[in-house]
């Protein structure tokens, strides 16, 4: 792992009252937590960490809008304060009391671990759910994400069964929407993964409206990746996400290469669903090496930093433990185009499967590089031999 501070890899031995108070909100039992963190406190008023979770294990609004002064007080630019203490200020003029929205997301700041890690600090918030009214806040939590996933898939759906200006169009209002939540959204987990997730619909838009048809096919991925990039770059800044968060770190090499390699393997499997013809009219170097190239960056790279790097990243802060099904549904749908049965619950599966290796390994480099290797097997090595054959 990385260095980091405050990493719970790098934590001492010795149980501090602040780690102590970690543990028992993983054991979700946040009342134990709260005095543990104001023990903490006393110990070390410049604990900025312990001001931030007690402002959300506080027991009432009041009491939380002191702790995130207090949080503010020594780091008065950190966006999780300032969601807390936003929080804390509104729900205090309200009757019934709401789960904290981004417990999770200030744990895992605090903690700072990849995505990994997520599991170890994925603190229900439940845990300080207050009873009447946390199944409703987490059923408010899920509904309008969701319900971009169905108008998603519907607009896949009708771009590929109806018509692609009808596509076009719906992908633009969602692409649209998804902007504009994010614009009205509060600094937060919830804000970073709605936009995040206006890059779906962003890809579709490019490759609809670009104009592919005047390049050769190898040179599409390059066509819509460029501008991709770009996007990427600029919605990770917004959000604050950086290289190291996004899974753009090497852990665990051979693990990666392993996974790597799987991909000549899966494309191989995905070669026999589809049997698409060769891009390329003869397996030689001069023919291979620019649209192998291409199809690893911008085929393989580019589109597992949006979905595994930015949108299960913030997915997994937003939405918890449907955070990764999410992504796999979402990758899956954007395979719709194929009009495959077969192709849609092979996509799921291994957008499934390296959604969980990024989450477990902390990297996207591994997935990358299978992603980029299916491509390559899928479109130029296995339809040629078939073709000579």
């Amino acid at each position: 792992m990385a260095n980091t501070t405050q990493d719970l890899a790098s934590t001492p031995t010795e149980e501090t009252p602040f780690v102590a108070a970690l543990a028992a909100l993983r054991a979700n039992r946040p009342n134990a937590a709260h005095q543990l963190l104001q023990t903490a406190v006393k110990l070390d008023p410049a604990h900025f960490q312990a001001w931030l979770l007690l402002g959300w294990t506080a027991p009432t609004p009041a009491a939380a809008q002191d702790y995130f002064k207090q949080a503010l007080a020594l780091q008065p630019d950190n966006p999780l304060a300032a969601d807390g203490l936003n929080w804390a200020t509104e729900l205090k003029s309200k009757i019934e009391t709401e789960t904290p929205p981004a417990l999770n997301a200030a744990i895992a700041e605090i903690t700072n671990p990849p995505l990994a890690d997520l599991e170890v600090a994925n603190v229900s918030n439940a845990a300080v759910a207050r009873p009447r009214s946390s199944k409703l806040q987490v059923n408010e939590n899920l509904v309008a994400p969701f319900g971009y996933l169905v108008a998603l898939i519907l607009a896949e759906g009708i771009t590929t069964l109806v018509s692609p200006v009808i596509g076009l169009g719906l992908h633009i209002v969602l692409f649209i929407a998804l902007i504009i939540h994010a614009s009205f959204r509060g600094r937060g987990p919830q804000q970073r993964f709605v936009l995040s997730l206006s890059l779906a619909p962003l890809i579709r838009l490019l490759s609809l409206a670009l104009p592919l048809a005047q390049f050769p096919q190898t040179l599409w991925p390059l066509v819509v990746g460029l501008p991709l990039m770009v996007a990427v770059f600029l919605t990770a800044r917004t959000i604050g996400l950086g290289g190291r968060k996004m899974g753009l770190t090497v852990r665990s090499l051979p693990v990666q290469l392993v996974v790597g390699l799987s991909g000549i393997g899966l494309g191989y499997v995905e070669y026999l669903i589809l049997r698409p013809p060769p891009l390329i009219e003869s397996l030689t170097w001069e023919q291979l090496w620019l649209p192998a190239l291409i199809l690893m960056v911008f085929g393989g790279f580019v589109e597992e930093v949006i979905f595994r790097g930015l949108i299960q990243r913030t997915a997994v802060e937003s939405l918890g433990r449907f955070g990764i099904p999410y992504v796999a549904v979402l990758f899956a749908a954007w395979h719709l185009g194929y009009a495959s049965p077969l192709e849609l619950a092979f996509a799921f599966g291994v957008g499934l499967l390296f959604s969980l290796i990024v989450a477990r390994t902390g990297s996207i480099l591994g997935v990358s590089m299978a992603h980029g290797l299916i491509n390559v097997v899928l479109f130029l090595i296995f339809p040629y031999f078939a073709l000579i054959s």
